[in-house]
C-alpha cells in the first residue's frame, strides 16, 4: 500500500472519531401541557431552550423556564410544571370532591327515560376553563290525552294538568258505564315513547232468556225468578239444565255471555207453568245428574 495513501485514511479516520464522539443534547425533557412547537430533536453543548406551558395550561410556578445542554448531554434540571385549566362542572353534576373537571374534558349528557333533552348533548372544557356549551335541560315526555272507551270513562289518578296533553308517568283507570265490563287493559299511563296503552272495550252484559227454570251461576243454583236483576256480565257462563230422557238424569250444559248475547241450548225444555208450580222436583236441575253429557 501507498505510505501516503495509509497516512491520509488515518487522518481522516481520526477525524471522524473527534466529530462523532462530541456530546450532544437530544430532545428537551417536556411533559404533558408543555409546548413543543419549534423544538428539536438534537441541541449542540451550551445550547438554552426556554420552555412554556401550552394553551390551555397554565404553570404552577414560573410562566417559563430555561434549559441548558451541559458538557455531558444532558439537560439541566427543569423547574417547570404545567397544569391543565379546570371547567367548573354545572351544579346538578357536582359531586362531593369533584367539582370541575379539566382542559380537554368531554362532559356527555342523557336524560332519564320519559324525557327528552333540550340543547347540547355535549359539551368540552377550553382552553380559557369554560365549557363550549351549557348543560341542556331535560322535559318530560307529553302524551295525548286518551280518548275513553266507547260507553265508559276515564278517572285520572292525580288530574294535575291543563290543556289537551299529559307528562310522562301519569296513570288514571278506564271504567264502563254500569251494567257494561271492561276487556282489555282497565289501567293505562303516559309513556316513555309518548304514547299511551290502548283503552279496552266496554261489553254488554246479558239477560237469561226463560221464565221458569233453574240454573246454576256464581257457583250456586238459582232459580230464576230469584236473580234480581237479571245480568250476565260478559265473558260470565251460565249452566242451564236438559233432560236426557234415555237416562232419565239431568245433563248441565253451559252457555256463556258475549258482548249481550247469551244462547239458550236447544236442549233445554222450559217447563209449563204447572210442572214448575207443582212438581219442581222433577225438573232436570233437581234430578240425579248424568255421570257425563251424554245430551250431543
Amino acid at each position: 500500500m501507498n505510505p501516503n495513501l495509509a497516512l491520509l485514511l488515518l487522518c481522516q479516520l481520526a477525524l471522524y472519531t473527534s466529530v462523532t464522539s462530541k456530546n450532544v443534547c437530544g430532545h428537551p425533557p417536556v411533559t404533558d401541557g408543555m409546548d413543543t412547537l419549534g423544538l428539536k430533536h438534537v441541541y449542540e453543548i451550551g445550547k438554552e431552550v426556554t420552555l412554556a406551558c401550552e394553551r390551555g395550561y397554565t404553570p404552577v410556578k414560573a410562566k417559563t423556564a430555561s434549559i441548558t445542554c451541559s458538557a455531558s448531554g444532558e439537560w439541566t434540571k427543569l423547574d417547570l410544571v404545567c397544569s391543565p385549566k379546570m371547567c367548573p362542572l354545572p351544579k346538578p353534576m357536582q359531586k362531593p370532591g369533584m367539582i370541575d373537571v379539566p382542559f380537554k374534558s368531554v362532559l356527555n349528557y342523557t336524560c332519564d327515560d320519559g324525557y327528552v333533552m333540550i340543547g347540547a348533548n355535549e359539551s368540552v372544557c377550553l382552553h380559557d376553563g369554560t365549557l363550549s356549551a351549557p348543560p341542556p335541560m331535560c322535559k318530560a315526555v307529553s302524551c295525548a290525552l286518551p280518548q275513553a272507551p266507547k260507553h265508559g270513562k276515564i278517572v285520572y289518578d292525580n288530574k294535575k294538568f291543563t290543556g289537551d296533553e299529559i307528562q310522562y308517568g301519569q296513570s288514571w283507570t278506564y271504567e264502563c258505564l254500569p251494567p257494561r265490563a271492561p276487556i282489555g287493559n282497565e289501567r293505562g299511563s303516559c309513556l316513555a315513547s309518548g304514547n299511551v296503552t290502548e283503552p279496552p272495550v266496554c261489553k254488554a252484559p246479558c239477560k237469561v232468556n226463560i221464565n221458569r227454570g233453574r240454573i246454576f251461576y256464581n257457583a250456586k243454583k238459582i232459580w230464576i225468578g230469584d236473580l234480581k236483576p237479571n245480568r250476565i256480565l260478559h265473558g260470565e257462563s251460565v249452566v242451564f239444565y236438559c233432560l236426557n230422557k234415555e237416562l232419565k238424569c239431568g245433563s248441565p250444559v253451559a252457555s256463556q255471555c258475549i258482548d249481550g248475547t247469551l244462547n239458550t241450548p236447544e236442549c233445554f225444555k222450559e217447563p209449563g207453568k204447572m210442572e214448575y208450580t207443582l212438581k219442581p222436583k222433577s225438573l232436570p236441575s233437581e234430578i240425579a245428574m248424568c255421570p257425563t253429557d251424554l245430551t250431543k
